[in-house]
């Protein structure tokens, strides 16, 4: 697999920026001094527990978004022989035919009339 833009690929290190802010804005316990605690209601670990999950879940979303995005702007594509019967180059017939790029495009409905 090739890239047209293989420049967009530096663009990978914005990964970066979601796990930092990830790092950086845990939550932390402080002790706060309290005359009396019974009408707090206690948290179970569960809770804390699925919450933690769905903070990991949602960090790791967001990450496989950033990476799609920058792999769609990098424009990657596939190389592939050009033979009549439909082999590869590494085939016995297929040896002496150019390669052909097959690219991915989306069309808009507004770009099709």
């Amino acid at each position: 697999m090739n890239f047209l833009n293989p420049f967009f690929l530096i663009g990978s290190a914005v990964l970066a920026v979601p796990v930092l802010i990830h790092l950086v804005r845990r939550e932390r316990s402080e002790i706060v001094p309290f005359s009396t605690l019974m009408f707090l209601l206690k948290i179970p670990k569960r809770m804390v527990r699925q919450q933690m999950l769905k903070n990991l879940l949602l960090m790791i979303l967001r990450l496989a978004l950033i990476a799609l995005l920058v792999g769609v702007f990098a424009r990657p594509y596939l190389m592939q022989s050009a033979t009549p019967d439909g082999a590869t180059s590494g085939s016995a017939r297929g040896s002496g035919a150019a390669p052909r790029a097959w690219t991915a495009r989306a069309r808009s409905s507004s770009a099709s009339r």
